[in-house]
């Protein structure tokens, strides 16, 4: 995908989009149970796509973080990469609120891509861990 990346789709568009169809498509009934498994934030990404090696967060490129030119550009990516998840998990929340499905559902999120040090992210840049004590194959 990396020599014509144009003609491949994000993950985390296809995921949040195929939830939100069911959603839409779904007739009112039972109780249901959807697990929509988002591979974002992780180390990799496009860059320079497909000139460069593989570095940063597999993202669209921009989404506000482009004025601040003295971040690495793997932080720059990585922000994105959580400023664009937050979108589509909003964009799955307003499904359910068109579907009169917010006051019944219970949503819960978890992630298990913990702070890492991989793609040159630094896990200090943003206090990925939190306070807590080590990272990822630390």
């Amino acid at each position: 995908c990396m020599a014509r990346p144009e003609a491949y789709n994000y993950t985390t568009d296809l995921f949040a989009d195929a939830a939100i169809g069911w959603l839409r498509a779904r007739t009112p009934g039972p109780p249901f149970f959807a697990y929509v498994s988002f591979t974002v934030p992780h180390a990799g990404g496009w860059d320079q796509a497909p000139h460069a090696a593989e570095e940063g967060q597999p993202v669209p490129r921009g989404l506000g973080y482009d004025p601040h030119g003295d971040w690495p550009a793997v932080e720059r990516d990585h922000a994105a990469s959580v400023t664009y998840l937050d979108g589509r998990v909003g964009d799955l929340l307003q499904t359910l609120a068109e579907r009169g499905l917010e006051r019944s559902t219970a949503v819960f999120f978890a992630s298990d891509n913990g702070a890492h040090e991989e793609g040159g992210h630094r896990i200090g840049f943003f206090n990925s861990t939190g306070g807590l004590r080590g990272h990822k194959r630390a």
